[in-house]
């Protein structure tokens, strides 16, 4: 301040003068709650529903003899505001770029331009949501994209309505075991 103005002022004197005009120190947030859609892709097979623990007696350990059959995949694309669940896509097999990327095209670029509800695109950093395309597709209506840090999948709100849809497999597992529609299973779930 002092090279700008000439004047010499201690920091005592400048941090009375802003709380005279009724100015604080705040941390800063890039982003409303508002603005924010997360995205991310979890899988249910055969193995989502498996028992993890059993009863047996002391000393003995709790094992397990199946016949392990993968049987069909299907991954779950979701998208999550501070409404809730606003998309859900179920595919059949593994997703790769292009799947993720019809899923943003189809479904989730009819947001609003930045800064409105719903303009922010939050993803995990794994290498098919670093897709150029996306990305300028993305910033064409004006919407931003934000990556979390790398491992911290924590960080995703949408994590706990999937940890709540493989408790809801594992509680039902006798129902999904017989169901023949389970893309409908899995939209019951999420409701």
């Amino acid at each position: 301040m002092a090279r700008r103005t000439g004047k010499i002022v201690s920091i005592l004197t400048l941090w009375r003068s802003l709380s005279f005009c009724g100015i604080t120190r705040k941390k800063i947030s890039n982003y409303n709650l508002e603005q924010l859609i997360f995205i991310n892709k979890t899988a249910k097979d055969e193995c989502s529903i498996s028992r993890a623990y059993g009863y047996f007696t002391i000393n003995t350990r709790a094992m397990k003899s199946i016949v392990f059959i993968r049987g069909k995949r299907y991954i779950i694309l979701i998208a999550l505001t501070l409404d809730g669940i606003i998309v859900a896509e179920i595919i059949e097999g593994s997703c790769n770029k292009e799947n993720f990327q019809a899923f943003i095209i189809n479904q989730i670029l009819q947001m609003n331009p930045f800064p409105g509800k719903n303009s922010v695109i939050i993803m995990d950093n794994i290498v098919i949501h670093h897709d150029e395309v996306l990305v300028e597709l993305i910033k064409e209506t004006d919407g931003k994209v934000v990556y979390l840090p790398p491992y911290l999948p924590d960080f995703n709100p949408i994590e706990t309505a999937f940890s709540t849809l493989k408790v809801w497999f594992k509680r039902y597992r006798d129902f999904v075991g017989i169901c023949d529609d389970i893309e409908y299973l899995i939209l019951y779930a999420l409701s």
